[in-house]
């Protein structure tokens, strides 16, 4: 959804807003100094607070980031500054989340190899959704702008709901191994 989202706000940007390149580049570049300013900000938070605890939190900024988009973004383009620097910093932190989870569940054996995987999965996913974003701007190119990138960021909105649920279902699913694990 990262890689998509990477994909979909300039393109908005460029053809809804007609704003230039280097205008957009400047909506969005905040948003990219944010998560790096908050990275270590954001690993301690991790250290601190346990990763399964911020995959239950997280999830729902981005959730939250890309309900914003469909329904402000589409209309004020200044609103996508600071939406994109919500939904980017979600992303950092579920991101890190996910490889420091990685970290605690493999065996050392297997931790370049699963994070490898993890990666892999981070490109496919991301052509895909960018494939498919730009397949669904194509079947909507007789409605109105707005219209079009509304509904491209409620399909998002399902996305970033359905990991909710999938990131609601796996810390259901280690919590029990978490609790025993503790009183031991």
């Amino acid at each position: 959804m990262q890689l998509c989202n990477a994909f979909l706000l300039p393109q908005m940007l460029l053809k809804h807003f007609g704003l230039s390149a280097s205008h957009a580049g400047f909506v969005i570049f905040p948003g990219a100094i944010l998560s790096t300013l908050l990275s270590r900000r954001v690993g301690a938070m991790i250290d601190e607070r346990g990763s399964s605890r911020m995959l239950r939190t997280t999830p729902m900024l981005v959730l939250l980031a890309a309900v914003l988009f469909a329904g402000l973004g589409t209309h004020f383009w200044v609103a996508n500054v600071f939406v994109y620097m919500l939904m980017n910093l979600g992303f950092a932190i579920i991101s890190s989340s996910v490889s420091n989870e990685i970290s605690c569940i493999l065996p050392s054996s297997q931790l370049g190899s699963g994070t490898g995987l993890y990666q892999l999965m981070q490109f496919i996913g991301g052509a895909f959704s960018i494939a498919v974003m730009s397949s669904a701007m194509e079947w909507q190119k007789q409605l109105p702008p707005s219209q079009t990138y509304a509904n491209l960021f409620w399909g998002l909105a399902v996305v970033a709901a359905i990991s909710n649920l999938c990131a609601f279902m796996y810390l259901r699913r280690i919590a029990p191994k978490a609790t025993s694990s503790s009183s031991s």
